[in-house]
């Protein structure tokens, strides 16, 4: 696989304050960690030489990714090298704690290392007993030094003196780590937020097999084409991310994970045109400018995979994606690809939205022209599948807001390569909009309408939009 890069880019400036920095808590270090708890400094670290100091520091990452694959690593998650790992979920123990810089740095003594020089092997390497010191092995120098600096950032280093390199498909980087060496720098932290390990596969998979049992209850067969496959969409794209783990070095792992949590969530929308319809059909066409058939043919066919631009322009872009580009370029105008994509589908969600919002204007007119002047009751259920959908589709609209921002910049952005950010605005967004839909089920919610009158009142409404 060729790199993007051929040499890892420098890393960023990272003591700032407001900064977040992200600690992985493993092994035997996890019965005390409820020692970190929420608004106070971390508690005092072992006194045992480090790559920033020479008795001990309270290390961390800047990135949130790099601390999850860290604590991975330490727990037994996954053991051997890149191309054979396996995993050992009985060990997969740990916990990510989120700590911010209070303090206005500037009142410490720090040092930044961008890169893997000469100069910062040589820094690392005076911080652990020599060779033939007796606390070589165990890292304990058997003395005080005062250090010269409180808070020192660099890469992450191998054998306590090369900087190791992640090698990914979108690239090579330096995982950025931070050294608090002294209390007072400490002090300066504060924990935010303590996160276990990883549970997001689970969710989809309790998802997925809930919307396959309820829509077997209900006979709601449109569901299977749309909310299950999302779900199983997402089960898929969310492996791929923990196959891609550990397997950084495969392509495959990696393009499907771009592919299927991009188009994933394509199908949870277009049920929302589907209940929309549905809603309108029981109220009365009356209520909208478009019929209820038309609110599905209309908005479904543009994420049609044979006729529409919202999920055909994902496919075509992977050729040129990160996932399988040799050059930088080719990697960049994928991502570009994919933006327009997922902009369009960001349009068709304000289209979506601003048609629906219009049912009040409309039905003043509405009442004034149809000769029955009649509608159908706005019963409790109804109004609580209403709320859903404005909830679903508003967590749809934040996570393609994200996604657009997000590829804006590139593979190689500061939204892009924040794994946090993903978490909460793509994978948590998905969560909570189809768990909406488990608890608060179309089945169970939508009010039925017999095809008769179901007929009728599009008829009336065709009748009416001639007017």
């Amino acid at each position: 696989m060729l790199a993007v890069h051929a040499t890892p880019p420098p890393l960023a400036p990272a003591i700032q304050q407001n900064r977040d920095v992200y600690r992985a808590i493993t092994g035997g270090e996890l019965p005390y960690i409820s020692n970190y708890v929420v608004g106070r400094p971390p508690p005092e670290p072992l006194g045992i030489a480090g790559d920033f100091g020479r008795n001990g520091g309270l290390y961390a990452f800047t990135d949130f990714n790099d601390a999850v694959e860290w604590g991975r690593h330490k727990s037994g998650y996954y053991t051997g090298l890149d191309n054979r790992r396996v995993r050992n979920w009985a060990q997969c123990q740990y916990y990510v704690v989120q700590m911010t810089i209070e303090c206005n740095p500037s009142q410490f003594a720090t040092r930044e290392f961008s890169a893997d020089t000469q100069n910062f092997r040589d820094f690392v390497i005076n911080n652990y007993p020599p060779y033939d010191h007796p606390g070589h092995n165990s890292m304990i120098w058997g003395e005080m030094f005062t250090p010269a600096y409180d808070i020192v950032t660099g890469p992450l280093t191998a054998a306590r003196a090369q900087a190791a390199v992640k090698v990914t498909p979108a690239g090579s980087f330096y995982s950025q780590q931070i050294a608090f060496v002294t209390e007072r720098a400490r002090n300066c932290l504060r924990v935010k937020a303590v996160l276990y390990g990883p549970t997001m596969e689970c969710q989809w998979n309790v998802q997925c097999f809930l919307h396959l049992g309820q829509l077997t209850k209900y006979r709601l067969w449109w569901l299977l084409p749309t909310v299950c496959l999302c779900g199983a969409m997402e089960i898929a794209g969310w492996a791929a991310r923990l196959w891609s783990s550990y397997s950084p070095l495969l392509s495959s792992p990696f393009q499907m994970q771009i592919t299927l949590t991009i188009i994933g969530p394509t199908p949870l929308l277009a049920a929302n045109f589907i209940i929309l319809g549905e809603i309108i059909k029981y109220l009365g066409p009356a209520y909208s400018r478009i019929s209820p058939r038309m609110y599905s043919i209309i908005f479904c066919t543009c994420f049609d995979e044979r006729t529409g631009c919202g999920l055909v322009i994902y496919p075509r872009s992977w050729r040129g994606s990160g996932a399988t580009a040799d050059t930088s370029e080719g990697a960049e105008n994928g991502a570009h690809i994919m933006l327009v994509g997922i902009a369009f589908q960001l349009f068709v969600i304000v289209a979506y939205s601003l048609t629906s919002s219009g049912w009040k204007i409309w039905e003043k007119k509405s009442f004034q022209l149809l000769s029955s002047g009649r509608r159908a009751p706005l019963t409790r259920n109804l109004k609580i599948m209403t709320g859903a959908l404005i909830f679903n589709t508003t967590a749809l609209f934040i996570r393609a807001i994200y996604r657009t921002i997000e590829l804006v910049d590139g593979w190689n952005g500061p939204i892009i390569t924040n794994e946090l950010y993903f978490n909460v605005l793509d994978g948590a967004m998905i969560i909570l909009a189809i768990y909406t839909l488990n608890f608060i089920h179309p089945g169970m919610f939508l009010e039925k309408v017999p095809e008769a009158e179901s007929r009728e009142h599009e008829m009336k409404l065709n009748q009416l939009n001639s007017v």
